[in-house]
């Protein structure tokens, strides 16, 4: 087969998997591709490889004009990561390249979201790369996006939210390019905070407001200049409110957040009428207002703790705690807010764990449904973490109950770094903590392979999968994987057990027994990553640490010279 034959066939291969509907697919697709592109700009001579990247991004124009959307994806993930790749013109691959994503802009109201997203992370990127033409581009865009705040009914809406998600972007990535825009920003990003229809709009758009308040913190402006920016945005979440119209007041509560995240110390003067404020919408009949309420009660904890401690408090977690006790949407949240505003007033809640230990029993109860978990457990699960660590050894006695409960779905990161913060913060808790875990891991590691052990081993989900390539011609690339092997993830209970074996059984004896008996037998797994765990985990366990042995060598000069000959 000549040269080129076999270049069409293995570039060819990578272009068919970018347009393969599962993501990871797609993903090592275009990372192998980036490869396969630097290997051949090292062999190939300049014209040869101008041609070469010609007809390479022919093809790639390919798939961003495919009408599904998993194919389009993968013509924009090759673009993400061809960006920076060298290439003697590397002008005309940008300006390809910024009219390809255009195309993509050119029809929101014909894109899925997830497509959109793509285009713009990708517009950044090429953006923060820089070049001679990135200028042209950029302010192109930056105008675009900005007349398209101000679209009217009929397709506005996703105008809007292409225009948001491009301006957050290039605002991230091009601040120098974003900053003469910012008072035209700032005159119509409100059309997009507070009036659009669809909450996606109304959130990617405060996402670009806290884009540009970091371009606005970083700038010498005087503090005046700033103040007077931020009081613009005051102004403007007071006249959302006074709309009194459900959109308008979520995306007011929305943009309160970020000035509290970015504004320094001007919201000091604002603190106490902004609590009032959050708590005037807790109980509006809208369900993102709730959400957003809730969301704001940690900010308010976190900027000003000793005030909100004093005056704020036992409302707040009144309100938390009934919404624990009703169950509902906001039940994950509830749990997220409280972990989060024990960090913030640390001890100062501990007359409140009682009530709070109760529900997270309950909640934790009713986790053996789920399969690693439901979003109400895992928030219960932080939030027990978050308790420990604000409140310290004191929790131990209320929370040693819990540890049980904690296993019952079963191996997950999650569950580690829980655990792991239990030890270091509830030192007590350790043995009662080694003990369920060990049990837990020798479950899973003395089961056969592949087998469901009762909740203490999960199904691999394929979307989250290293799925394997058929073509691994460039170097780099993985090829000849088993798909059995390829489809163990980092989050397989496997690994995970052979994982919390090394981080927890360190001065265990019965760790030691696991790994005589359980662990060494991953060693000829064809699994690479069960492999690499087992001998890391072996490691671990049975060699001397690096402290242990320069000790050692401290205290013994003979072995000192050994080692040294």
């Amino acid at each position: 087969m000549s040269r080129a034959s076999r270049d069409d066939d293995t570039l060819g291969c990578y272009l068919e998997d970018l347009r393969h509907r599962n993501e990871t697919v797609r993903l090592k697709a275009a990372k192998n591709l980036r490869i396969y592109v630097e290997a051949e700009a090292g062999e190939m001579s300049r014209g040869a490889f101008s041609n070469f990247m010609t007809e390479t991004t022919k093809r790639i124009y390919d798939l961003i004009s495919s009408d599904e959307a998993h194919q389009k994806i993968g013509g924009i993930m090759a673009i993400d990561e061809l960006i920076e790749v060298p290439c003697e013109d590397n002008e005309t691959k940008t300006i390809r390249f910024a009219n390809y994503l255009r195309m993509v802009f050119h029809q929101p109201m014909l894109m899925e979201a997830s497509t959109l997203t793509q285009a713009s992370r990708t517009l950044g990127h090429l953006a923060r790369a820089g070049g001679s033409v990135t200028a042209d581009f950029v302010e192109f865009e930056l105008k675009r996006s900005i007349d398209w705040l101000q679209s009217g009914k009929g397709d506005g809406d996703a105008k809007r939210y292409a225009a948001v998600l491009v301006l957050k972007e290039l605002a991230e990535n091009s601040p120098v390019l974003f900053s003469p825009l910012i008072p035209a920003f700032f005159d119509h990003i409100w059309v997009a905070v507070q009036s659009d229809s669809k909450p996606i709009v109304r959130e990617a758009a405060v996402e670009a407001l806290r884009a540009v308040l970091a371009i606005i913190a970083k700038r010498n402006d005087e503090a005046w200049l700033r103040r007077q920016w931020f009081s613009h945005i005051s102004d403007q979440i007071s006249n959302g409110f006074r709309a009194a119209e459900a959109a308008s007041i979520h995306g007011s509560l929305l943009v309160i957040g970020e000035l509290l995240r970015n504004t320094g110390d001007f919201m000091e003067d604002h603190f106490e009428d902004t609590c009032q404020i959050v708590f005037a919408y807790k109980s509006h009949q809208n369900s993102l207002v709730q959400r957003a309420t809730i969301q704001l009660l940690p900010q308010l904890a976190h900027f000003k703790p000793a005030h909100f401690v004093h005056h704020w408090l036992p409302a707040c977690l009144s309100h938390l705690i009934g919404i624990l006790t009703e169950g509902g949407h906001h039940y994950d949240a509830a749990f997220g807010a409280v972990g989060e505003i024990a960090l913030a007033v640390g001890a100062a809640i501990s007359p409140h764990t009682p009530q709070i230990i109760e529900h997270v029993s309950a909640a934790l109860a009713s986790q053996s449904k789920w399969t690693g978990g439901s979003a109400d457990t895992n928030e219960a699960l932080r939030c027990v973490s978050k308790l420990a660590k604000a409140v310290g050894p004191s929790l131990a006695p209320q929370i040693e109950s819990l540890v049980d409960q904690m296993f019952a779905a079963g191996l997950s990161q999650l569950l580690l770094a829980v655990l792991g913060e239990l030890a270091r913060s509830t030192p007590s808790l350790l043995p009662a903590v080694q003990t369920r875990l060990l049990d837990c891991i020798s479950a899973v590691l003395s089961a056969p392979q592949g087998v469901d052990d009762g909740g203490e081993m999960q199904h691999i989900e394929a979307a989250g999968a290293k799925v394997s390539l058929e073509c691994g011609h460039a170097e780099g690339g993985e090829k000849d994987v088993p798909l059995a092997a390829s489809v163990i993830s980092a989050s397989s209970p496997v690994v995970l057990a052979l994982c919390a074996l090394s981080a927890f059984g360190a001065d265990d004896p019965r760790a030691r027994s696991l790994v005589s008996t359980c662990a060494v037998k991953y060693f000829d797994h064809e699994s690479p990553l069960l492999r690499r765990e087992a001998a890391l985990t072996v490691t671990s366990l049975l060699l001397p640490s690096a402290d242990q042995v320069s000790a050692a060598l401290a205290h013994d000069p003979t072995a000192r010279r050994q080692v040294l000959n």
